[in-house]
């Protein structure tokens, strides 16, 4: 896959990659629920399984998802138990019905009756406390651009975010009509959550070491003041 090879050529990144239900050669059928568990079984495997261990950096995995599969990784996101570093969600709808009410309006009156998925990514993107990278093509000929506006000015529980607009790319290939300028965005993006979680546990490991100090201090000045027989 096209994109696979440009993860690994320009970014120097790993991937793990997988179907979801009822999609390629993965069986079953695609429900919300469904897709939603699938994402969360491989969030588990990733972090957990011992022999996917020897292939991975746990302390620098990002989630990753285009169109659909934003919704779905932003699902996934709202585990607190995953300690992902950050999510990059690109071309992704404010939700099912929204994006069908774009492409098919005069559907607009009768699609809480047909819709069986709704995919409400706009209801839980405030809810994500990791930071945020939120990627737009600027010609995506599916997803409305203010769709990912609306999830960005969304966001407000991210540690942080940010936005980068794909210079003339289209839904799904973006990384091939902006190669440096993604490439260096996504970079730039895990820098900064690099940059954020060092300063953290930084600013942690001297907040231990002031609190033992204290303690010293603290000790000290109760000896001292102790009573003495004479």
């Amino acid at each position: 896959m096209p994109f696979i090879e440009y993860v690994l050529v320009h970014l120097k990144m790993n991937l793990v990659i997988f179907g979801y239900r009822g999609y390629g050669k993965s069986q079953g059928t695609p429900t919300e629920q469904g897709v939603y568990l699938d994402g969360l079984a491989m969030a588990n495997y990733v972090f957990e399984d011992q022999e996917a261990e020897k292939y991975i950096d746990r302390d620098q995995i990002f989630l990753f998802g285009r169109s659909l599969g934003g919704a779905i990784a932003a699902k996934v996101a709202l585990d607190d138990s995953l300690p992902f570093k950050g999510i990059i969600i690109e071309n992704t709808f404010t939700s099912m019905g929204d994006l069908v009410d774009v492409m098919f309006p005069f559907l607009r009156y009768f699609r809480k009756y047909l819709l069986k998925s709704k995919f409400e990514t706009i209801n839980i993107i405030g809810e994500i406390k990791k930071p945020i990278l939120f990627c737009r093509s600027e010609l995506d000929e599916l997803i409305p651009q203010i769709q990912m506006v609306t999830l960005y000015n969304s966001a407000k529980g991210a540690l942080f975010k940010q936005f980068y607009t794909i210079n003339e790319g289209t839904h799904n290939d973006g990384f091939r009509t902006d190669i440096i300028g993604y490439a260096n965005a996504i970079q730039k993006f895990v820098e900064e959550c690099n940059r954020y979680y060092n300063n953290q546990k930084i600013s942690k490991k001297k907040e231990k070491e002031n609190e033992k100090n204290l303690n010293k201090e603290h000790f000290c000045t109760n000896d001292n003041n102790k009573p003495k027989l004479d």
